[in-house]
């Protein structure tokens, strides 16, 4: 009996781990990112978010590889800004990824713990928040570290620093805000499901 519950719950895994993939790339290739002047606003890292905050930090782990191998893929074939050239880089494109479900598991874990009382919701939306800035800061600081000279051949006259500085603060808190916003009422539903 303990071997057939292994296999559904494995099961259950898979299928939406599967979901979350298939969305993702759905996302990628559709409205998924918002291509602006010099930069590209994602909403592709939340099937990431809601992977690991669901099913833990190894699924998370797996959607982020597949979130980032769909940027690079994007970026070869249908770059976005100026900086795509930049997302070739594996380093720059999947690396940080990976991170963006595991983080929104341990953030809401975390937050689970800390607020013992509150509602489940909380835990989730600072989860999600934490995972949008684990994409935010994973990709603009490896850029930074990497690719901090092309940045300034790029978009001449500004410095690696003040566009890196300017994006995060910027883009990077409002997909935070949204990813609470529109994660939260997913994960919860998707929660009282899986279980």
């Amino acid at each position: 009996m303990e071997v057939l519950n292994k296999k559904r719950v494995s099961s259950k895994k898979l299928t939406l781990t599967a979901m979350m993939v298939a969305i993702t790339v759905l996302l990628d290739y559709t409205i998924g990112v918002i291509p602006l002047p010099m930069v590209a606003i994602t909403i592709v890292h939340l099937p990431t978010v809601i992977a690991g905050i669901v099913m833990g930090p190894v699924m998370g782990a797996v959607v982020g590889f597949c979130m980032g191998a769909a940027s690079l893929i994007h970026s070869i074939t249908r770059p976005p800004s100026p900086l795509s050239v930049l997302f070739i880089n594996p380093i720059i494109s999947i690396v940080p990824r990976i991170f963006i479900g595991v983080m929104a598991y341990y953030g809401y874990e975390f937050v689970k713990k800390l607020f013992k009382g509150q509602k489940e919701s909380v835990g989730v939306f600072i989860g999600a928040a934490i995972g949008s800035l684990t994409n935010t800061v994973g990709v603009l600081g490896m850029l930074y570290l990497v690719y901090a000279d092309k940045i300034e051949q790029i978009l001449e006259g500004t410095t690696a620093k003040a566009f890196v500085i300017t994006v995060a603060s910027t883009n990077g808190m409002a997909e935070a805000i949204a990813a609470g916003i529109v994660c939260t009422p997913i994960v919860v539903a998707v929660k009282k499901i899986y279980k």
